[in-house]
C-alpha cells in the first residue's frame, strides 16, 4: 500500500522538481522496526552471548522477493551492557537503485545508526529516522498546543 499510495505521489512531487532530460531520482525504500520480539545470539566461551555491534543477520530467517529487489535483514546497531540485545528489523520494501546492492544498504544502514548529532556512540536506529520521529513529535506537540490556544 505505501508503494502504491505513497510512493507514487512522493515521485509526482518529484517530478516537478528534478531535470526532465536526467528524470527523477530512483528510490529506495527501508521500513525500519525497532520493536521486535526476536533476540539474537552467538556461542560464546560461556554459553549464549549477545553479538557484537555491527552484526547483521541476512540469510535463513528473512525473506527475499526478486520482482522488486526486496529483502529484509537483522541488525544489531549496539552494545548493551546489561541483558540482550534486542536487533533492528529492517525491510526494503522497493530497490530502485541500480549500483546499490544488499551489501551497501546493510552497511550504510549500520553507519547512519553512528551519525546521530545528539549521541556519541551509536543507536538502535538510523539517524534519519531518528530526526523523522523528532520533527513529527515536534509538529504533532505544535498541533495540540495550537488547538488548545484556540479553545
Amino acid at each position: 500500500m505505501i508503494i502504491e499510495k505513497e510512493i507514487s505521489q512522493f515521485k509526482e512531487a518529484l517530478a516537478e522538481l528534478y531535470n526532465k532530460v536526467s528524470g527523477p531520482p530512483q528510490v529506495t525504500l527501508v521500513i525500519v522496526n525497532k520493536r521486535i520480539n526476536q533476540r539474537m545470539f552467538i556461542e560464546g566461551q560461556s554459553g549464549a552471548a549477545n553479538p557484537q555491534p555491527g552484526s547483521i543477520i541476512d540469510s535463513i530467517l528473512v525473506e527475499h522477493h526478486t520482482e522488486r529487489n526486496c529483502f529484509d535483514f537483522f541488525l544489531v546497531p549496539q552494545a548493551v551492557t546489561q541483558g540482550c540485545v534486542t536487533p533492528t528489523h529492517f525491510y526494503v520494501s522497493l530497490n530502485e537503485g541500480d549500483g546499490i546492492s544488499k551489501e551497501d544498504l546493510e552497511k550504510i544502514t549500520y553507519d547512519f545508526c553512528y551519525t546521530y548529532s545528539n549521541w556519541s556512540g551509536s543507536i538502535k536506529v538510523p539517524a534519519p529516522c531518528m530526526y523523522a520521529h523528532k520533527i513529527a513529535d515536534y509538529h504533532t506537540s505544535r498541533d495540540r498546543t495550537n488547538v488548545l490556544k484556540d479553545i
